[in-house]
């Protein structure tokens, strides 16, 4: 009778169905998870690229505040000379030196500042690319665990289908 290789195709056919289904969602989970990676990527080189710019922004800040503070002792040596103050009296040098340690006082703390900011972003950067590994590690954690569990169903459905059909490969 035709009955047997309808129940062995129907079982077959369920079979192949399950794998499909689950070969679609592994795919669809590897997929998501390249996604993932990949934006974290992305977001680390962002962050990186605003680190760098935050230094740069900040080494020029301290720069123009240098050139505010030498052009500020300048007009103030310019004033005293004016006045009929000796220049290179004491008192007219502390003044005029008491300016350009403020102002490069001031530059250091805008440096400062400026490259705090761009610790900040540099450790986000680190956080992200952290991020990006540890999604990487668990997809293949998922696969290998998947392969292994799919390796034993196909045992247990092949000695299932060998049991059933009496060791042999077509029923008679």
């Amino acid at each position: 009778m035709c009955v047997p290789y309808l129940s062995a195709l129907g079982t077959g056919m369920k079979v192949v169905s399950g794998v499909l289904g689950q070969v679609s969602s592994i795919s669809q989970t590897v997929s998501e998870s390249n996604y993932r990676t990949q934006v974290a990527i992305n977001n680390a080189e962002s962050a990186k690229n605003e680190a760098l710019r935050q230094r740069q922004l900040g080494i020029e800040e301290a720069r123009q505040e240098k050139i505010s503070g030498l052009q500020e002792a300048n007009k103030l040596a310019a004033r005293n000379a004016a006045s009929g103050l000796d220049i290179s009296g004491q008192t007219s040098s502390l003044g005029y030196y008491d300016v350009l340690n403020n102002a490069n006082s001031n530059a250091q703390s805008i440096q400062d500042s400026y490259n705090l900011k761009s610790e900040s972003y540099m450790e986000q950067a680190n956080s992200y690319l952290e991020s990006a590994k540890i999604n990487q590690k668990n997809t293949k954690n998922y696969l290998l665990n998947y392969a292994l569990t799919g390796l034993g169903e196909a045992g247990m459905a092949a000695s299932s289908w060998y049991k059933n059909n009496e060791g042999g490969i077509f029923p008679q």
